[in-house]
């Protein structure tokens, strides 16, 4: 899968982050597509420095989080739109 594949390694970082991971959109349910949300939540911060293309797209709903990874770096995302696995780890 390009979505772990893309997270686990920091130097192919692309600015389609989103775009990978909206292709999951409904499969959440899986064990290691959950541990990859979880990382990449923890450590959304550092992964826009590593990565400054990566930009929120305001024509998504807020729900599909993965499009509003800026708000979420920033704590401005509304903690409850999460998927419970991630509310976990969100840090507001």
């Amino acid at each position: 899968m390009e979505y772990i594949r893309v997270l686990a390694d920091p130097d192919i970082f692309l600015a389609d982050i989103s775009a990978l991971r909206n292709e999951l959109d409904g499969y959440e349910w899986y064990e290691e597509i959950q541990k990859h949300d979880r990382w990449l939540i923890e450590d959304i911060k550092e992964i826009i420095e590593v990565n400054p293309a990566i930009h929120d797209d305001n024509s998504q709903p807020l729900e599909k989080w993965w499009w509003h990874l800026h708000k979420i770096a920033k704590g401005s995302y509304p903690k409850e739109l999460l998927p419970d696995y991630l509310q976990e780890v969100y840090k507001k």
